[in-house]
Order: structure tokens, then sequence, then C-alpha cells
């Protein structure tokens, strides 16, 4: 065996490990997107957005678990990646996935793939409303 195709095997396996989830992910680990110890985009986007969610232990839990922000139902579970696929289809090159409302959870009413320009625009948008709304709740204040 490879060298490479070692190291792919071990870190699809520490992900699955890292996770806590053993039984899950081994089950989904025979659906083809991680076929050969290769793990296709969609899939890590899975991997990592539970992550981030449901693991303490990630640098990004402050942001997403620690908020309250988790994955639904339906993306969870025995056959949460198949339904994670079939809500969301394959993730398209250059895209990632992006949350309508910042504070939504990931679900299939407030997820899309978008491109990390269209986030950083939604994200300046965003500030911009806030610092809007701020300076409109200021002038209502000094009236």
């Amino acid at each position: 065996m490879a060298r490479a195709e070692i190291q792919n095997r071990t870190e699809v396996f520490k992900n699955i490990l890292r996770l806590g989830r053993w039984t899950v992910e081994a089950a989904n680990y025979r659906h083809g997107h991680a076929a050969k110890y290769r793990v296709t985009p969609s899939y890590r986007t899975w991997m990592s957005m539970k992550a981030r969610c449901l693991n303490s232990n990630t640098k990004e839990w402050s942001r997403y678990g620690g908020r309250g922000i988790t994955v639904c139902e339906r993306w969870l579970g025995e056959h949460g990646f198949v339904n994670f696929l079939s809500d969301m289809g394959e993730r398209p090159e250059g895209k990632t996935i992006s949350r309508y409302l910042d504070s939504g959870n990931y679900e299939p009413a407030n997820c899309e793939w978008a491109t990390s320009a269209q986030q950083g625009a939604e994200r300046k948008g965003r500030a911009a409303m806030r610092r809007l709304h701020a300076y409109h709740e200021q002038q209502k204040v000094a009236a």
C-alpha cells in the first residue's frame, strides 16, 4: 500500500473517531463518498459541519456549537449523509456550505452552496445592516 493511501486512510479514521460516532460513520463509509479512503468534498463538508456543531474539542466550536448552532436531525443518524446529499446535492467545485441566517442551524431551508466571495458579501451586508440599525436606534434615543 502506498504511503499516501495509508495517510489518507489514517485521516479518515481519525476524523471518524474524533467525531465519536464510530458506528454511524462506519455505516456511512460505504456510500461511495469515501471509497478507497478518498473522501469527496461533499462528505468532507458534511463531516466538518457536524464536527463544528457537535464536537466541543474542535477549534471552530465557539463560533458554531458553542453559540447553539446545530445540525438538523435529518442530517444526523444512520442515514444522515445520504439525506444531506439528497437535500443539498453534490458540493459544486469552488463552493462551501453557507447558512442564510448566520444564527440559524444547518438544515435544508437555511443552507446553500456558495463561494467564499458570496459569503463575504453576505457578512458585509449583515454587518452594514447592524450598523444602520444601531445608528437608527441611537437617533431615536437622541431625539
